[in-house]
């Protein structure tokens, strides 16, 4: 059966990696916010067994339920906020500015951040995903797969990402590796 005309197989027949981003066009804080609270947000919470500890729904499955991976952006062209370094608080679906930068130093981290690869710099906002070890360690830590759970977790979180910014029309790229250095 075809469903190519359906909205969600729609978006992901979209879905595509760019390496061409207008330096002069900013993205909306509107489509910021979107894509931060659907890809990374929490949209529910519960209590795991008498412990006190809390598990949060997510809109992206997490080994455990503990969704150990935290997000950070350098943002570079979003209207309504400044350009620097910020953290993006689950709990509180708040941004934290942690490093205010001008745009010419953002852009230079920018290319610090993506080994030399310059069409990152035209980009609004870069992204990065990080592991905070100890939320699955705690629960897992006789297990030799612990640290592969965290990788999946961020794959997941990845694809939902791309998928959120392809429904968005905003272009999207991952990780940048550079071979020449």
């Amino acid at each position: 059966e075809d469903r190519s005309d359906e909205d969600f197989f729609k978006t992901l027949l979209k879905r595509k990696t760019t390496r061409n981003f207008d330096k002069n066009k900013k993205m909306s804080f509107n489509d910021l916010s979107t894509l931060l609270k659907y890809a990374f947000g929490i949209h529910g919470t519960r209590k795991l067994y008498d412990s006190g500890v809390i598990t949060v729904k997510k809109t992206s499955p997490s080994g455990g339920g503990l969704h150990p991976t935290e997000i950070y952006l350098l943002v570079m062209r979003v209207h309504g906020l400044k350009e620097g370094l910020y953290h993006y608080n689950t709990v509180k679906d708040t941004l934290c500015l942690l490093k205010e930068y001008s745009l010419n130093e953002a852009v230079k981290k920018a290319r610090i951040f993506s080994a030399g690869q310059e069409y990152t710099s035209f980009s609004s906002v870069m992204f990065f995903f990080t592991t905070r070890y100890y939320r699955n360690f705690w629960k897992y830590r006789k297990n030799s797969a612990a640290y592969s759970v965290t990788i999946r977790d961020a794959a997941h979180l990845c694809q939902t990402f791309y998928l959120i910014c392809s429904k968005l029309n905003i272009g999207c790229y991952t990780a940048a590796i550079n071979h020449t250095n």
